[in-house]
């Protein structure tokens, strides 16, 4: 799994690239092979990092470790946007963090966030094909 999320990740940062936001922020990816994703895909300590970066009044610092030339040392975010990104076979989901823990709160019956209803809570989806 880290390998494909590994790949996603360099897709992701092409995509980025291409179509800066308007705003620095921070995203979590993720990634799957059907067309759902278990909601417990994004642990309680993701869920708490990224809601520090958006509503945390400390806000959260980051420590870089890509080893990339000239990239800073570290990354401090407060009140900002947090995503998790989330890959399936037909392209990927940009949702945000709240958005995403509501619906976790509010899908008893499944366990699981399909493809469908990701495209329709999402802040941007991205077809792939």
């Amino acid at each position: 799994m880290k390998n494909r999320e590994s790949s996603f990740g360099t897709l992701f940062r092409h995509w980025i690239l291409a179509n800066p936001p308007k705003l620095s922020g921070t995203y979590e990816l993720k990634q799957t092979t059907t067309d759902s994703i278990p909601f417990s895909c994004l642990e309680d300590h993701q869920i708490d990092a990224s809601m520090t970066v958006k509503w945390g009044k400390k806000g959260y610092l980051i420590r870089n470790e890509s080893g990339t030339v000239g990239s800073p040392d570290f990354s401090y975010y407060k009140n900002a946007p947090a995503y998790i990104v989330i890959k399936y076979p037909l392209g990927f989901v940009i949702i945000d963090i709240e958005t995403f823990t509501e619906e976790k709160k509010r899908s008893v019956k499944r366990k699981s966030l399909t493809w469908d209803r990701a495209c329709i809570i999402a802040y941007r989806v991205v077809k792939l094909k």
